[in-house]
C-alpha cells in the first residue's frame, strides 16, 4: 500500500508548523525582552563608573581639657549647635586660681627685694668706683641683684603659665559646629587630655569614595560626579573630584599587605578619592551627618 499523500490539509503538519511558529515568536520576544532589559545596565556600564563604597566625611574630633580637675559644669546638651569660643565644660578652677595668687604674691615680694637690691648694687658700684670698697663687696651686691632679677623672670613666666592653666579650666568650642556624644558629667574627675565631648565642625562636608584601582582613570581631579546619599534617596548632589589619595586604603591599615612573603593572591585595591560638593549652601551641608553612606557616579573617559 502506498503512503498517504502529504498536503497542507494534514492536521499533524499544521500542528507542527504552529508549534514552530509560536516557538520562534517566543524566542524572538525573549531575546528582545532581554535586550531591552539589559540596555540600561549596558549603557550605565559603558558610560559611567560608580561605587557605593563611599561616605560623608567632615572635620570631627574629641575635645579634651589641657588641665586636670573636677568637672563642675556641663554647659550643653547632646547634639547642640555651638558657636566658636562657647564654653562647654568647666573644671573646678580653685586650684589654678590659688596657684595664680601665690605666684602674684611671690612676684610682689620679689619686686620689693629687687628694688632694694638694685639700690644696694648701685651704691656698691659707686663706692667701688671711688675706691671705698673692694671688688668682692661690689660683686656680692651684684650677685644678689642678678639673682633676684633672674627670679623675677622665672616668676613672670610662671605667672603667665598660671593664667594659661586657669584659662584651660574651661573647655570651649574651637569653631562653629555641633557637639555629639557627651562624656563629661558634673562631679567626675577629668584628666588632662581625657576626651569629654565629641565635636563636628559646621559647613565642612565632603565625600570620600573608595574606587577600585581599575576605575581611577575616570576619577581625574576636576571631574564632576553625581552623589546619591542613602538617607536622601530622592536627591542627587553635584560634586567635584578634589584630590586622590597617594596610597591605597590597605596601606594605611594596621596590618598593611606584604606581597613579598607567603603565597601571593592578587586583590583589587581601592584608593580613596575626595570629592567636594558644588553649589551647596551651608544649611544644606549641615544637614549631612558625617558617616552617612553614599554612591558616587562618574562619567567614563572613553
Amino acid at each position: 500500500m502506498s503512503p498517504p499523500f502529504v498536503t497542507d490539509e494534514n492536521p499533524r503538519l499544521r500542528l507542527l508548523r504552529a508549534v514552530v511558529t509560536k516557538s520562534r515568536v517566543g524566542w524572538t520576544l525573549a531575546v528582545v525582552g532581554v535586550a531591552m532589559a539589559s540596555y540600561p545596565l549596558a549603557y550605565e556600564l559603558w558610560h559611567f563608573t560608580s561605587t557605593d563604597d563611599a561616605s560623608i566625611e567632615g572635620r570631627h574630633t574629641m575635645l579634651a581639657p589641657k588641665v586636670a580637675g573636677i568637672v563642675t559644669e556641663v554647659l550643653f546638651d547632646d547634639n547642640d549647635e555651638v558657636r566658636e569660643g562657647q564654653p562647654l565644660v568647666r573644671i573646678d578652677p580653685r586650684d589654678y586660681e590659688h596657684a595664680l595668687q601665690m605666684t602674684q604674691a611671690q612676684l610682689a615680694i620679689n619686686h620689693a627685694h629687687l628694688k632694694d637690691a638694685q639700690l644696694k648694687y648701685d651704691e656698691a658700684a659707686s663706692l667701688y668706683a671711688s675706691g671705698a670698697i673692694n671688688g668682692q663687696q661690689k660683686d656680692s651686691a651684684e650677685s644678689v641683684y642678678m639673682g633676684l632679677k633672674a627670679e623675677k623672670e622665672r616668676l613672670e613666666a610662671l605667672l603667665a603659665q598660671n593664667r594659661v592653666d586657669l584659662n584651660y579650666a574651661t573647655v570651649v568650642a574651637p569653631k562653629d559646629g555641633r557637639v555629639g556624644r557627651r562624656i563629661a558629667e558634673p562631679g567626675m574627675y577629668a584628666h588632662a587630655g581625657q576626651p569629654l565631648v565629641s565635636f563636628v565642625a559646621a559647613n565642612e562636608r565632603w565625600v570620600v569614595a573608595n574606587f577600585k584601582e581599575t576605575q581611577l582613570r575616570d576619577a581625574a581631579v576636576g571631574t564632576h560626579a553625581e552623589v546619591r546619599i542613602d538617607a536622601l534617596p530622592d536627591q542627587i548632589f553635584d560634586a567635584v573630584v578634589q584630590n586622590i589619595s597617594p596610597n591605597s586604603g590597605a596601606i594605611f591599615s594596621m596590618l598593611p599587605p606584604d606581597n613579598a612573603t607567603g603565597n601571593y593572591i592578587k586583590i583589587v585595591q581601592r584608593v580613596p578619592v575626595k570629592l567636594v560638593f558644588a553649589n551647596m549652601s551651608a544649611e544644606q551641608l549641615n544637614q549631612l551627618q558625617v558617616g552617612l553612606n553614599a554612591t558616587v557616579r562618574i562619567p567614563t573617559r572613553r
